[in-house]
């Protein structure tokens, strides 16, 4: 009975650890969705896709390119439902774009994301290798 407790237990953070990016994504979209409303009118609907850029760049940096890719069509969704555009041909070529301009927004992103954990793990690997050198060092006795 207390493993069973101990796993319904444990289960509430996991749950809470794989929706924190969902989270972020909701919070990033809803953000530019906020400041797209206002920027709307006074651009008069010309940029439908601007305030989203910034939002997926970051949702990429915190998440990953997976939630940086459902941010992409996330907002890309919100803009062809709020569009009253007459034309289609225009609505989906400006779309397309969009999605092609964040999938290299998201893979430079990414690959940003990538380097940094490579280098931190360097960074962490070389400090535990000057701490055995230190530690060898201080053991071997002093010949003079």
């Amino acid at each position: 009975m207390p493993r069973n407790q101990a796993l319904q237990q444990g289960a509430p953070m996991e749950w809470l650890h794989r929706m924190k990016p969902l989270l972020i994504v909701a919070a990033a979209v809803g953000l530019a969705v906020m400041l797209h409303l206002p920027l709307d009118a006074l651009w008069d609907g010309r940029f439908p896709f601007m305030t989203f850029f910034p939002a997926i760049l970051v949702v990429t940096m915190l998440s990953g390119w997976r939630y940086g890719a459902l941010a992409a069509l996330v907002a890309a969704l919100v803009v062809v439902l709020r569009s009253d555009e007459h034309s289609l041909l225009l609505m989906a070529s400006s779309t397309a774009i969009f999605l092609t301009a964040n999938a290299a927004i998201i893979w430079l992103a990414e690959s940003g994301r990538r380097a940094r954990a490579r280098a931190e793990a360097q960074a962490i690997a070389a400090s535990e290798s000057e701490q055995r050198f230190n530690v060898m060092a201080d053991s071997v006795p002093l010949m003079i």
